[in-house]
């Protein structure tokens, strides 16, 4: 009986290998749309088990050259997997995509560097930014296109802000974590610039987001600046909260 069982895996794990060499695309991305991830492949070429593209799209972002290919070692811990490469002017980056129990994306091991300048329409107020994202090991759990949990780190080296109020924050640094499960993400960051110093934390739940920093000037201008804005006054900083929906 072991052995009939043995050649039954197998012959399992041989079909959904040829379904996934043979099998296009477009079930996946529609799957993807259906699961709530606005996503887009523009350019693509192969199939489920291997191929890559001129730019995928997700939620409005945009990132060049995708490639992957499927990693069959997921299948023993009861996942599918899938090895991503991104590459363009702006950038690279390596990671996996598995999709877990219950249809859960998950984004693992994210490591490369990204143009900061990249997600700046993507943030409240559309900042202009500058300098470069370095994403050290993060994983991302993605639920109906919103993320629930996140672990890893984010360095944004050279930072600074070009507009709407140019000034350099230098070197900033924000860890992810996530405390119980996929009850939200929880970070902190921190920054000390020769125009700015800067300190706060982040949350996200099923609902929304917040952030909460405590912004000390090393220089009048920007300090007229935030005054200008309204910040409410801690000693000699200035604390700035933002927060909405999903």
């Amino acid at each position: 009986m072991k052995i009939r069982a043995g050649w039954w895996l197998y012959a399992v794990l041989a079909y959904l290998g040829w379904l996934l060499a043979t099998l296009p695309l477009a079930p996946l991305v529609q799957g993807a749309r259906e699961a709530g991830v606005a996503l887009q492949l523009q350019g693509e070429a192969g199939t489920l088990w291997r191929g890559e593209a001129l730019q995928l799209v997700v939620a409005g972002f945009s990132l060049g050259n995708p490639n992957w290919s499927f990693a069959p070692t997921a299948l023993l811990r009861g996942r599918l997997a899938w090895d991503l490469s991104f590459r363009d002017a702006d950038g690279a980056a390596i990671g996996r995509l598995a999709v877990g129990p219950g249809g859960r994306l998950e984004l693992r091991e994210l490591s490369g560097k990204l143009a900061a300048r990249r997600i700046g329409p993507l943030l409240p107020m559309r900042p202009g930014l500058a300098g470069d994202l370095v994403l050290d090991a993060v994983t991302l759990h993605l639920r109906q296109g919103l993320p629930v949990a996140a672990r890893g780190q984010v360095r944004w080296l050279e930072a600074a802000l070009t507009s709407p109020m140019p000034f350099v924050i230098g070197a900033a640094e924000v860890e992810l974590q996530t405390a119980d499960g996929d009850a939200g993400i929880q970070g902190v960051y921190q920054a000390a610039g020769p125009d700015l110093e800067l300190q706060g934390q982040l949350s996200t739940t099923a609902e929304g987001y917040r952030t909460e920093s405590l912004l000390t000037p090393r220089q009048p201008q920007l300090a007229n600046w935030l005054q200008s804005m309204g910040l409410a006054r801690v000693g000699n900083a200035y604390r700035f909260v933002q927060e909405g929906s999903w």
